[in-house]
């Protein structure tokens, strides 16, 4: 599916500064009372040895009620890696306001924003032109306005969900480095190009996504449609028994996590774990969640256990092939 992106500038300092914090500032002009929250664990992050093998970090940085469930997701992996991997950590950015899931934005909900072209910069570096707000901001750092975007707005009632190519915060950044990332996402429901729902889409440049999709088939049975996707391009439903290339098509479009520029391959080696959930599967119930158990065993059984088992051959990490805008 394709969101739209929730960048918002509020000040001339705006890419200097802590997401978290534009985020909170922002929430205060339209709403009283606490609107978003991040936890953490542990309160102060170890540092990462070689010697501690591979420690991991789970995350869900559109949870509460932007993709519901996932920061479920995210402690229920964290409680289980860390009696093994004691220097793991958590990290999950929550959002009291209502799920952009839902995609029902209402008129003057929305602002544009301005794109900027794409020039050096001062330092002679290609820059982004992912900067937005009116065209002044562009000029700020040295770009050339470009025009309004035909994909990207603000929308400010759901201003925390903040693409994955984006998002940062200091807390993050902290925990992040030498840990192996396993990120957590939503998605609405979708079909493979055969019609079937797919309920899990694996992606990031990790080569676990594969093993995790062979193993989470066995453990439930083969109930639910996991697809896996090599590249932004390339995304197909696991089967037993076939090679990759023989699986149906899923359009991946927004839920790879294969660009280098997502905070999941950020971590350990380059190259991390994207999960992307359906909402039929965060949507389970009663004994049926005893899948969601069945999954982050799977995730849980399927890590890496060398650095040389990290990184997918078929992307190498730092690979310069970029992904659409991550959700």
């Amino acid at each position: 599916m394709k969101l739209t992106n929730y960048i918002f500038a509020i000040s001339s300092v705006f890419a200097f500064r802590d997401y978290f914090a534009n985020t909170a500032e922002l929430y205060k002009k339209f709403r009283n009372g606490k609107q978003v929250d991040v936890t953490f664990e542990p309160k102060r992050a170890q540092q990462v040895l070689n010697s501690d093998g591979i420690q991991v970090i789970s995350i869900a940085v559109h949870g509460g009620k932007i993709e519901s469930e996932t920061d479920v997701f995210s402690k229920m992996l964290y409680d289980r890696v860390i009696g093994t991997r004691r220097k793991s950590a958590l990290y999950s950015f929550l959002s009291n306001i209502d799920s952009t899931e839902s995609m029902k934005y209402y008129t003057g909900r929305c602002i544009p924003t301005y794109c900027c072209e794409k020039i050096k910069a001062k330092n002679d570096r290609i820059d982004s032109n992912r900067f937005f707000g009116n065209g002044s901001t562009c000029k700020e750092y040295n770009l050339k306005p470009q025009g309004v975007c035909k994909y990207e707005e603000v929308c400010y009632l759901n201003a925390a969900h903040i693409t994955s190519e984006n998002f940062t915060t200091t807390k993050l950044n902290e925990i992040l480095p030498n840990r192996y990332p396993v990120s957590f996402h939503g998605y609405q429901d979708r079909n493979d190009a055969s019609g079937k729902l797919v309920h899990i889409v694996l992606g990031g440049l990790s080569n676990q996504k594969y093993k995790l999709a062979e193993t989470f088939h066995k453990m439930s049975g083969g109930v639910f449609q996991v697809a896996v996707c090599k590249t932004a391009g390339n995304c197909r439903v696991y089967k037993p028994g076939n090679n990759f290339e023989q699986g149906t098509k899923v359009d991946g479009s927004g839920l790879t996590g294969t660009s280098k520029n997502n905070f999941v391959n950020k971590g350990k080696g380059g190259c991390g774990l994207q999960i992307e959930l359906a909402t039929t599967f965060r949507n389970l119930r009663g004994g049926n969640r005893k899948d969601w158990n069945f999954l982050v065993e799977s995730i849980f059984c399927t890590l890496p256990k060398k650095d040389e088992e990290i990184c997918d051959p078929v992307r190498p990490r730092m690979s310069d092939s970029e992904d659409e805008p991550e959700i």
